[in-house]
Formats: structure tokens, C-alpha cells, sequence
């Protein structure tokens, strides 16, 4: 046992270490609340940039084939798509060794 002096050391080095924790998250907390109020404000300041108002890819200026295939896809220019999209193309069995 401590004894009647060891409890007060107890309490006291207890009393410092919780104070300690609240400065410490008091000063974070602070630090953030700032860091906040300055994205905020600087928000205000950046430059608008409109999204897009349609869905249509032609009217974003995007230019589409016949088939409505955006241009520079076409299934020829992408072999693997070209033979997963003709109707005869089956899965193949693997060869038996």
C-alpha cells in the first residue's frame, strides 16, 4: 500500500494528466475551427465552373457515328469489344490435355 501520501500523489499526477488531455484537445479543436472558418471563406473566392446541362454526349461536343458509338470507339479500334459484341461469338470450350 502507499500509504495517506501515495493516494494524494494519485490524485494529483490524475488531476495534471486529465487537464492535460482537455488542453490538448481544446487546442486541436481550435486549430481545426480555424483551418475551417479559412476553406470557407476561400471557398467564396474560387472560380464557378458549370457542369454540364445534358445528357446527350452530341450536344456536349462530342461527335457520334450512326450508331451513336462516340468517335474514335469504334468496335475496330477495340478488337476484345468488336468480337464480345457479334451475335456468333461463343464461348469457346478450353482443349483437353
Amino acid at each position: 500500500k502507499a500509504g495517506p501520501s501515495g493516494a494524494g500523489l494519485a490524485q494529483q499526477v490524475e488531476s495534471i494528466r486529465v487537464n492535460a488531455f482537455a488542453s490538448g484537445i481544446s487546442e486541436v479543436f481550435l486549430v481545426g475551427a480555424g483551418l475551417l472558418g479559412v476553406a470557407v471563406v476561400s471557398s467564396f473566392f474560387l472560380k464557378e465552373i458549370p457542369l454540364r446541362q445534358s445528357h446527350d454526349r452530341t450536344a456536349a461536343g462530342h461527335s457520334a457515328d450512326a450508331t451513336g458509338t462516340p468517335a474514335g470507339t469504334s468496335l475496330e479500334a477495340r478488337p476484345a469489344a468488336a468480337a464480345a459484341a457479334s451475335p456468333e461469338a461463343a464461348p469457346q470450350p478450353l482443349p483437353a490435355d
